[in-house]
């Protein structure tokens, strides 16, 4: 097989077990590393002295199965073997682990291919003739074992189960490669399950010298006297890289070939057609063995096999080689799965890779003098945990009617191994934990879960998807309060509300740095403006420079509007509209895509300076509690109405004197009336008029190919009635802006009941008026509270809300994929 390239390359997304002791991937990882023996006498699930066969490696409960939870009928959860129903658990969560939901899978071009033996369940399950429901068949035939998985998730592409003994799931892996690269698909889940069900089989297998009487896998130990057999349920989706959101390793090349030898007997190992296996697929794929840095060989503790595997890898793999190779085998850990056995060498090999570290192979004492590749030297095995620099690692499978398997896998060392996914310029003093699940209970301990690990700001702990009952939320580390609610059925639209001046204070941008996607997004903002002279990072972190000039206050607040929407964008959350409160809609017009970050934010600068650097009368801005009609009947000359707020507030604006007198005699009425911020300007009003000439010539030069706008913005500046069908962000548009009234209240009017409304400001100024506009029919949110302490918490707390309230479809295209406490490798997340 041929080695991929760039896009096409096969990859390992996502992964899953259940094996011995090890209910998952972490405690697998933990135990493999502590070095463990996770063979043990403990429970049993038969008497073993009483049939006289070795101890077993078994799994801790293959009792429970939540059927409605796969659309499965209970009369035939009850007849299923219980290895297909714990497949069907490890497929769904190797799928979540990979960053991909299972609803995105169904009906795509994604196979599965499934390593099997036959059922110990069906045959138990048959004794009886008056007890035969027929579920027997469809929950225990081999078939059903890829079959179900593709029935059960809407898998249409090719549905094979394979079984050629203790190699099967290693030839899945060809078999699903090769469908992969002959385009039958894009993507295939490859698993396989072992369950121990019936003694009298590991009798047989005892009868035959095949198992070690101690119950203990010694691979290459002096000692070796067979294999100890064990249970276990492995699942992994590789994918094109092209598609996949993780990649744990890629696969370079498999090969598969049979002993073939009839002058041998057929349980007889072959180092001669092993060595030709192995010399053919580097051949095939190009690589030089000599690249090959680890080995995961079979190495099940037999006498014969084991030398016949070492010597045929010395023969290959040592050829021109200057220093040792390394080998070792899973197996000496959990013993050995049989079926399941390749795929739990990929699992070793993964963590390998992630962890920079080989895990030591327990009981291995003495190397075995009969194995020539111990012996001189060449082979080393892995004694104990050994730091590793990475390279190709070869994964070697027997089946013992001769069917062999070797696969090739590759870590691309470009890829983080930060397995805390902690990036170095976040703090993580706070950090958003949200998951769901079946039962409240479960959501909690999801929560409590994920909390003992150290990642990123925001983190799911499974898909938002099938059969989810409920949702938590929690502000971690300390987890003060875990929020529980049950699952909507339906998600609510988001409509973000950018806020104009106002909502401006010093220091306003001090905690933002503490969240990694925000402060990228106000560093790209800094290296703008540096440009100009001016210095964001510098005047929105320092409390003692005070934002007090048109210039810094649209640039401070436009900036911290873009980082947020950023961060609203970058966790895939769709947006269904937005509104801009005067300067707020250079916000909208970055967000509507009408406007470049860097568009966006010369406008903001310009607006200023023009501002500044025009000779205007002294002006001045004031809310009033009335409705427009009210305020136009009592304005004096030189007031006017500049912002429609709300049904029963305005904002006027004219000069200082007169705004100054008109807002006294609204007071000695009763009459709310407040002067605000507004740096001695009067916008909106006629006042500023003279600033439109200079600041339609720098926005020429700004913004020379207007874009149109999109339905998703309900512009303030021109009155719904009078917006013509095609609106573009044109200069001439944002010099209106400007100047004319702001209608707020009329946009507001526009957004439909039960939305989530947010207020995307560095301050939440607006939240009374959006409560009382909106009458109590949206939920209304505000990011960021002026002087506020906790403004990290607010924002993390308030995109959890979100999530919480709502059925939200994401967070995605996060850094990291957390998936029940583990976390590795880059890209995407999914809530």
């Amino acid at each position: 097989m041929t080695e991929g390239n760039g896009e096409d390359e096969v990859v390992i997304s996502g992964i899953s077990c259940r094996l011995p002791g090890c209910d998952n991937i972490l405690e697998f990882k933990e135990k493999l590393f502590a070095g463990v023996d996770l063979v043990t006498t403990e429970n049993q699930r038969f008497d073993t002295e009483f049939y006289g066969i070795p101890r077993f490696g078994q799994l801790n409960d293959v009792s429970r199965f939540d059927a409605s939870f796969f659309n499965i009928r209970p009369a035939q959860a009850d007849k299923m073997d219980p290895a297909l129903r714990m497949l069907l658990e490890v497929t769904y969560e190797a799928v979540v682990d990979s960053g991909c939901s299972m609803e995105s899978l169904k009906g795509s071009r994604t196979g599965v291919f499934v390593g099997s033996c036959p059922s110990a369940a069906h045959t138990a399950w048959t004794k009886q003739a008056d007890e035969i429901s027929g579920f027997e068949m469809t929950g225990c035939h081999s078939s059903m074992l890829s079959n179900e998985v593709s029935h059960t998730f809407g898998l249409q592409e090719p549905s094979i189960t394979l079984s050629t003994a203790c190699s099967s799931s290693l030839v899945a892996i060809d078999s699903a490669v090769r469908s992969i690269r002959s385009n039958q698909c894009d993507s295939a889940i490859v698993a396989a399950a072992k369950i121990i069900l019936n003694p009298l089989e590991s009798l047989q297998y005892l009868k035959l010298g095949m198992l070690s009487p101690n119950g203990r896998c010694l691979s290459f130990d002096e000692k070796a006297d067979g294999y100890c057999r064990s249970e276990g349920v492995v699942a992994i989706l590789l994918q094109r890289k092209g598609y996949a959101q993780r990649n744990y390793a890629t696969v370079l090349g498999s090969k598969v070939m049979n002993n073939g030898q009839p002058d041998k007997a057929i349980l007889s190992p072959s180092k001669e057609r092993l060595v030709h296996l192995i010399r053919d697929v580097y051949k095939e794929v190009n690589i030089n063995v000599s690249e090959i840095a680890y080995v995961e060989a079979h190495g099940t503790g037999t006498q014969a096999g084991d030398k016949a595997e070492i010597d045929a890898i010395c023969d290959v793999l040592c050829e021109g080689r200057s220093g040792q190779l390394v080998v070792g085998s899973v197996k000496s850990n959990i013993g050995h799965t049989e079926e399941v056995s390749g795929l739990v060498g990929v699992l070793k090999v993964v963590l390998a890779m992630e962890g920079n570290v080989l895990p030591g192979n327990i009981h291995f004492t003495n190397l075995n003098k009969k194995i020539e590749g111990l012996v001189n030297g060449k082979i080393q095995v892995v004694k104990d945990n050994t730091p590793w620099k990475g390279g190709l690692v070869g994964i070697n499978s027997f089946g013992f009617g001769g069917t062999n398997a070797h696969v090739i896998l590759h870590k691309d060392r470009r890829v983080s191994q930060n397995m805390t996914g902690v990036s170095p310029n976040m703090l993580h003093n706070k950090r958003l934990l949200i998951t769901n699940g079946r039962t409240e209970n479960g959501v909690r301990e999801s929560l409590t879960l994920l909390n003992n690990y150290n990642y990123e700001q925001f983190c799911s702990a499974t898909l938002f998807g099938r059969k989810s009952n409920y949702r938590a939320m929690a502000i971690g580390p300390n987890l003060d309060s875990i929020e529980v609610k049950p699952v909507k059925s339906r998600k609510n639209d988001v409509w973000l509300i950018f806020t104009g001046m106002g909502c401006q204070w010093n220091g306003m941008g001090k905690q933002l740095v503490s969240i990694d996607m925000v402060f990228e997004s106000l560093k790209t903002s800094d290296e703008i403006l540096k440009k100009e002279g001016f210095s964001l990072i510098e005047t929105l972190t320092d409390e003692n420079t005070a934002i007090d000039t048109p210039t810094k206050s649209f640039v401070c607040i436009l900036a911290i509007q873009i980082a947020l929407y950023s961060l609203i964008r970058d966790l895939g959350i769709e947006v269904s509209g937005y509104i801009g409160h005067s300067v707020g809609e250079l916000a909208c017009a970055y967000a509507d895509g009408c406007l470049t970050h860097e568009q966006a934010l010369l406008a903001a600068f310009f607006r200023g300076q023009c501002i500044e650097n025009t000779c205007i009368p002294k002006g001045a801005m004031a809310a009033i509690g009335l409705s427009v009609e009210e305020t136009l009947s009592i304005c004096p000359d030189g007031v006017t109405v500049a912002c429609h707020n709300a049904s029963d507030s305005v904002t006027v604006s004219g000069k200082k004197s007169t705004v100054q007198e008109f807002v006294g005699d609204m007071k000695s009425k009763n009459i709310f009336a407040k002067e605000v911020d507004c740096s001695g300007i009067a916008f909106h009003s006629t006042l500023i008029s003279g600033v439109k000439h200079a600041f339609m010539e720098m926005l020429i030069k700004i913004i020379p190919e207007p874009k149109r706008v999109s339905g998703k913005w309900i512009t303030t500046s021109v009155p719904c009635n009078e917006r013509p069908e095609i609106l573009s962000c044109s200069p001439t548009f944002l010099v209106d802006n400007l100047l004319n009234p702001v209608l707020f209240y009329e946009a507001v009017a526009t957004i439909p009941d039960d939305a989530l409304v947010v207020e995307v400001a560095p301050h939440a100024l607006l939240q009374s008026l959006l409560k009382r506009s909106l009458k109590n029919k949206n939920y209304v949110f505000g990011f960021m509270k002026k002087d506020c302490l906790k403004n990290e918490e607010n924002i993390l707390r308030t995109i959890g809300s979100w999530c919480y309230i709502s059925r939200l479809e994401g967070i995605c295209q996060l850094r990291r994929k957390i998936h029940l406490g583990y976390c590795s490798g880059p890209k995407k997340c999914f809530i």
